[in-house]
């Protein structure tokens, strides 16, 4: 109990009281373009309390600061945010609050989709049939759900490509 508070006092919020109400909602996280080297992410999370959030991730970004992360503010549609830079991992995390949302992504392109008025999983036959075929109910904790005919292909291209790669290392 005493770590927890001075690790939340360090954090400048409480894990109970300011991160959990964030999770009491719906949330998903979908990987997109799994047979790349980096895939994309998108995790997102629907919040009733926008302020709260934007107060979360301008926390976490003056800690990222102080570790020496280059942040930026950002932008995406009618949500702000911040960019986090690592640029010797050739990595950049977005995380904006709009629309009821919390959005966090490598890209900033899949910010902007999931923010647009585009095509959203709901609107995939397969996900909608594979949803009507499992009998699950409306109201859920939490389920999984992968396309396997695209899910598959992409993890044996994986696995074929770390398994060439580390061919080339016994090469060497």
């Amino acid at each position: 109990p005493r770590q927890l508070q001075q690790v939340q006092q360090a954090l400048g919020f409480s894990l109970k009281d300011d991160l959990l109400p964030l999770f009491s909602k719906e949330g998903a996280i979908a990987v997109y373009n799994a047979s790349a080297a980096v895939p994309d992410v998108l995790f997102a999370l629907r919040v009733d309390d926008e302020s709260k959030a934007t107060e979360l991730i301008d926390r976490l970004a003056a800690l990222a600061g102080l570790a020496h992360v280059e942040v930026r503010p950002l932008s995406v549609q009618s949500a702000t945010g911040k960019a986090f830079l690592y640029p010797e991992d050739n990595l950049t995390i977005f995380a904006v609050v709009g629309d009821g949302k919390v959005l966090v992504s490598n890209t900033r392109s899949r910010i902007d989709a999931a923010l647009s008025d585009g095509k959203k999983l709901s609107d995939d036959s397969v996900y909608r049939e594979a949803l009507d075929a499992s009998s699950a109910p409306h109201e859920s904790s939490g389920f999984v759900y992968a396309n396997l005919k695209l899910t598959i292909p992409a993890v044996f291209g994986l696995l074929d490509s770390i398994s060439e790669s580390e061919d080339r290392k016994s090469v060497v």
